[in-house]
């Protein structure tokens, strides 16, 4: 084993005889130079710190977060962090000075300029959610520099670059002076009521077209059935011949003797006594 390995060896040891000498809350993998973010890793390295009470040293002791730090991120990024100093890393280096170290050689060095371009030319698509769209804002903007101005620009952005529609009417009744989360909030629950809208809108359509189809398949009625236009028009089916008459019309059959009941004043077809035998 060359001395390189061995130092490295001895490095992640001690880290890990320091991360399990106490109870850890949550874990971090090893920093990936091929797919990983630096800027990234050291955030939550540093949560995964706080959380686990690894702090800065005080009074001359060892500062615990390089132990952690050079444990950590693993043998591959240890090797170049190694190069890039001095071999006695945890004696000659800080925190804050070997995160400068790989944030130089693991982040390109990124034009404000450029990043805002991208922020500024960003839209609302079609399809994207409100969540979608302010959660794809603030993703744009983390190396604009935006600086005290930023939650003016971002509220600015999220309205004027939403999509046309009711949602972003909505965020236009606003005053300028409100803030970035009340109006997150308000296009949330714009955007949920519409959703609900547009549900009744289909339970009601494919209710009606239940209807529809129950309907389709009655059987036809009678044509002399008196519907609600007959009653609105006047019309009215007549007890001598089963017809509908209008007005006072007086039915010609109204002295046709019946063949069934030989009553006076109706024809067989309206026969109460037929329609008893039927039954």
């Amino acid at each position: 084993m060359t001395q390189q390995n061995k130092s490295s060896v001895n490095v992640s040891t001690g880290a890990l005889h320091l991360m399990t000498s106490m109870a850890l809350i949550g874990s971090i993998e090893n920093f990936n130079p091929h797919k990983d973010n630096w800027i990234l890793y050291q955030e939550q390295l540093e949560q995964f710190f706080t959380a686990n009470a690894i702090s800065p040293g005080t009074n001359g002791q060892l500062d615990k977060r390089v132990a952690a730090l050079l444990g950590l991120i693993g043998a591959d990024t240890y090797k170049v962090l190694r190069d890039l100093c001095t071999l006695n890393l945890y004696k000659t280096k800080t925190y804050d000075s070997l995160c400068s170290l790989l944030k130089t050689h693991f982040s390109p060095t990124i034009c404000a300029f450029g990043e805002r371009i991208d922020f500024y030319e960003a839209k609302h698509q079609d399809e994207e959610s409100v969540s979608s769209w302010y959660a794809g804002i603030h993703n744009l903007l983390t190396n604009c520099e935006f600086g005290i101005t930023l939650n003016v620009i971002v509220a600015d952005k999220f309205i004027c670059g939403m999509k046309s529609g009711r949602v972003r009417d909505r965020l236009c009744e606003e005053e300028s002076t409100t803030s970035l989360e009340k109006l997150l909030e308000i296009a949330l629950n714009k955007e949920s009521s519409m959703q609900a809208e547009i549900k009744d809108i289909y339970v009601m359509k494919h209710k009606n077209l239940h209807q529809a189809r129950k309907n389709n398949h009655r059987k036809p009625e009678s044509s002399h059935h008196v519907t609600q236009s007959d009653q609105t028009e006047g019309r009215w089916k007549c007890k001598c011949c089963g017809n509908l008459h209008t007005g006072m019309q007086i039915c010609k059959y109204v002295k046709y003797v019946c063949n069934k009941c030989q009553l006076t004043g109706h024809l067989l077809k309206v026969c109460l006594k037929m329609k008893s035998n039927i039954l």
